[in-house]
């Protein structure tokens, strides 16, 4: 068993992101964006419950929006998700996924598998979505360090820090 705290490790910040030190305490540093992030216990009955419960019988195509996280929190979230309404609301179904509740977290690839966009802030949806080919519009924190946030990731169609979002 590895225990991924890097609080206190005394390793200190030796590589260019959190998400890389997490990759290297686990041994798996060498291409770790390149690997497929998979989940064999998926439940495709939870999943399409879960889509059905929250996206209705909408003709639209849907863009999930992420907007709460507790250990990078974004100040723009209100005026992120005003926008992203009045820009797509009349072609989309725009659905919040801060209020979702989901028997496991992995049940969450449902959504973004059925999904048009993911547009997240740093947290739980922009690492799990490596599991999902739906394209992610990532928010991601640059302080106190940009050590902090997540990387760029070829897999983003867009890649903001949150100090860049009000000029972008």
């Amino acid at each position: 068993v590895k225990i991924l705290q890097f609080k206190n490790s005394g390793l200190g910040p030796a590589l260019p992101s959190f998400c890389d030190e997490q990759a290297w305490l686990c041994g798996a540093w060498s291409g770790w964006q390149d690997k497929p992030l998979k989940f064999d216990l998926r439940d495709i009955d939870r999943e399409r419950d879960l889509a059905s419960y929250y996206f209705g019988g909408t003709e639209f195509p849907v863009i999930l929006v992420g907007t709460k996280g507790k250990s990078s929190p974004f100040q723009h979230s209100k005026q992120l998700v005003k926008r992203i309404r009045r820009e797509f609301g009349k072609t989309h179904r725009i659905v919040s996924l801060d209020a979702v509740k989901a028997t496991r977290v992995y049940d969450l690839l449902g959504l973004y598998d059925r999904a048009a966009a993911l547009v997240s802030i740093d947290t739980v949806h922009l690492h799990l979505s490596r599991a999902s080919t739906v394209p992610v519009f990532a928010l991601a924190r640059d302080y106190p360090r940009m050590w902090h946030g997540t990387p760029h990731q070829e897999r983003f169609a867009f890649h903001c820090r949150y100090g860049d979002y009000l000029k972008r």
